[in-house]
């Protein structure tokens, strides 16, 4: 399955290199720099919702067209987005 066709879950699982669910909670930072991303879906949105102790979502040099679908329950203090 090429990188474009995989959710944001199965990327960050993928980018974590551990087997199974990761924990959320556990971070306080998400670098998604150089992921493929284009559009964040609402699955993803949700998906990220659960990083609740997320201070910092980087999404440097992803391709992402807007800002539709930022999760809404976090309380992220930065956001980083350089195209």
């Amino acid at each position: 399955m090429s990188q474009e066709n995989l959710s944001l879950k199965e990327r960050i699982a993928k980018m974590s290199k551990e087997e199974g669910d990761i924990n959320p909670k556990e971070f306080s930072n998400l670098i998604l720099d150089d992921t493929p991303i284009g559009e964040i879906s609402r699955e993803d949105k949700e998906y990220l919702n659960n990083f609740e102790n997320l201070e910092r979502l980087a999404m440097n040099a992803t391709g992402i067209k807007n800002l539709n679908n930022l999760p809404d329950k976090l309380k992220i203090v930065r956001v980083s987005a350089y195209l």
